[in-house]
Formats: C-alpha cells, structure tokens, sequence
C-alpha cells in the first residue's frame, strides 16, 4: 500500500507498507509498476521480527555461536558464511558455511551427523506416525533382500500386505549427477532392477519424486502418491514431521541407550525402526562422541547367555518388599511360579528389563551386578542361621 509519493534526483519514488509483512519501504515507482515485490517478503532483506531466522526458522539458532542475537540478523536465505557449531555435540566447524546452506541440509557436515537425507526423514517420520496412530503394524527404514546390494528407503505392512518405499532424489534415478561415476541410463536401470525385486518377493513398490528437498514440496507429494489412497493423510502432523528433520537419529539412538544401558541393539533396533547393523554404527559412534557406552563383545557375552549385567536379576515385591536375586533368566523363569505364584518368563523378563520403570505385575524387575547376588545370598544365609 502506497503511502507517498514524492520525487528523488529526478526519479519517481514511492513509500509503502507491504500488506504482507508490514515491511515499511521505499521504491523507483517503476519497479512498482513492473511488479517487483516487498524485498523482505523476498527475502533479499531481512528485518528483525518479520522473516528473520527467530521468526521463520527457529530450529536454526542453535547453530550460530552467537545464539538468537546472532542468527536475529539473518534470514534463512541468507548468503552470509558462518562457522556453525553442531547443535548436538557442540563441535565448532572448521569451514565457512553458508547459511542457506545450512537451512537447505537441515545441518552441516559433523563428524556426528546421522546421514540420512531429508527425503528419508520425511518418510521416517511419516511412517513413525502411521504406526502410532495404528494404521501399520510394522516399518523399518533401509530395508533389504539377499539378492540385492543395496536398501530400500522403507518397508512398511498394512492389511497383511508388504511394501516399499523409494524417496527418489535428484542424485540417479536417471537423472544427472548419479552416484559413483553412473550414468543416468545405468542409475535408471537400478531402479527398474528394484522394482523387479520387490515384485519377486511379493511387495508393492511405491517411488515418490524427491528432487527438491523442501517439506511443502515432498507432502504435495506424498498426497499426490499410492500412501494417500491407502491411509487418511488429513490426521498427520506436517508440523511435527518437519520438526523431526532437524533431529539427530544418532543422538537419539544413543541417548536411549544411556538411559537404558543393558537394551540390547537388537531391541533399540525396533524400538527405533532400523536394522541391527545400523543401530551398532550408530552406537560405536555415540560411544566415540561420549553419548554412551557400548561394547559389543560384553552384548555378544550377556546375549548367549541370556542375561544383563553380571548374569543376575532382582525381583522385588512391591507390597511386601520382600525381595528376591537369581543367577540368570532362565533360573528366574523356572522358580517365579514356586516363588512368586506367577510364571515370569524369559520374554517378560526382556521386555520390563529395559522399560522405564520395570515393573511387572506387583513386582519390580532389575538387573544386578554378580557382587550384588553375593551380598543379597550371604544375607539369606545370616538370617537362616539366626
């Protein structure tokens, strides 16, 4: 909306506020005429409080050292190069980045980075959703067959029927660059090997077109795509989905670990949707970065012999307090029912060990350390000989 006219060096100039953004101006009244926009609903100039990264992209604050006063001063397509800090392990990049960069790859390149695009996440999420709310019973991200070297971007179940899912980016999928000197014909000619093999292993194939990384774009998408006839997509959260883009599955994996520090990777594995192999990379790293401590021949030893932490568990009944130790599952198994009344079994016991808090039924499940048996035996054996 003009709100003055008036004459510059001879130039025709107008002031106006945009009737957008509020964004208070000054234009050559010919640029106006042409149709030239508001510069800060553009983009091109940024105003703090209006379309500053604060504003429009939050998520973004944590990687400037400056924190909000810092990334206040920008926009989002901002061509400013910055030396971000990892928002996850605090690493402080030792190369300029620019900062629409950074927006574009929802990060940079960190030693700690999950490497999973943004495409796969969108997926990830959507999926993580279908699941919560019931539609699927099952999912899994780069999901796999023996005959095939490389993975599907997701596996999913529904009315007892399999399918995969390809997020095809704009690297291959006959499409210029490809990956390792392929040409489009031969990228394209992977493609058309994996449809052929879902078939064979009786999965229905879905290929989404993901060239551009951006969230409005991938939904049109998906909407426009096989997922919209078979679920309600009216009851996703898009919110929630692009908020999930801007996580570290890495860090999540391995803060989960933390807190639960006798789960085994096979069980994150389904907690979190990704294969073993996968989850076991993520926890060497986390363990590197200090976010926590795997080892894998002390999983490989508690493994074959069915147990947590020094072969023991505690069973604790949380009415009487009463409690009781055992040397391993399998010695649990076989005395709750003489003991407890119930059987326990191996499974339950897996499956409250590693909840937060373990409880089954009235009892309360943990394990113990070998040390702490010794000392719960020697004091049976004190109280039986008063």
């Amino acid at each position: 909306m003009i709100t003055r006219n008036y004459r510059k060096n001879s130039q025709k100039r107008c002031e106006y506020d945009c009737v957008i953004c509020g964004h208070h101006g000054d234009k050559v009244e010919k640029h106006i005429i042409k149709g030239i926009g508001c510069p800060v609903c553009s983009g091109k100039l940024t105003e703090k409080g209006i379309n500053d990264i604060t504003v429009t992209d939050p998520w973004m604050i944590p990687f400037f050292q400056g924190g909000e006063d810092e990334a206040s001063q920008y926009s989002h397509r901002s061509h400013k190069e910055i030396y971000p800090i990892c928002p996850f392990c605090g690493t402080i990049s030792k190369n300029k980045v620019r900062i629409d960069d950074i927006w574009k790859c929802r990060g940079f390149s960190c030693a700690c980075k999950d490497s999973i695009t943004f495409p796969n996440k969108v997926i990830y999420a959507l999926m993580d959703q279908l699941y919560n709310l019931g539609y699927i019973q099952y999912f899994q991200r780069e999901y796999g067959f023996s005959n095939l070297k490389s993975k599907y971007d997701m596996y999913f179940e529904f009315n007892n029927n399999k399918y995969l899912v390809e997020m095809d980016g704009g690297i291959g999928h006959g499409h210029e660059p490809t990956i390792n000197k392929m040409s489009a014909k031969e990228s394209l000619s992977k493609d058309q090997e994996k449809d052929k093999i879902a078939s064979q292993h009786n999965c229905n194939m879905i290929r989404i077109n993901s060239t551009i990384s951006d969230i409005n774009i991938i939904k049109d998408k998906i909407l426009k795509s096989e997922l919209s006839k078979l679920f309600d997509l009216n009851v996703i959260d898009w919110n929630k989905i692009l908020e999930f883009t801007c996580r570290n599955i890495v860090k999540d994996v391995c803060d989960y670990k933390s807190e639960h520090e006798f789960a085994f990777s096979s069980e994150i594995s389904k907690k979190f949707h990704i294969g073993v192999n996968t989850v076991i990379q993520y926890l060497k790293k986390g363990t590197e970065l200090g976010w926590c401590n795997y080892n894998g021949k002390d999983e490989m030893i508690r493994s074959n012999t069915g147990t947590k932490k020094g072969k023991c568990i505690s069973v604790t009944n949380i009415k009487t307090n009463e409690e009781y130790c055992f040397k391993s599952y399998t010695s649990l198994e076989k005395e709750s029912l003489d003991k407890f009344g119930i059987k326990i079994t191996i499974y339950c016991i897996k499956n409250n060990i590693i909840n937060n808090p373990n409880y089954y039924n009235d009892y309360y499940i943990k394990p113990v350390s070998n040390d702490y048996y010794d000392n719960w035996e020697n004091n049976i054996k004190k109280e039986n000989e008063i």
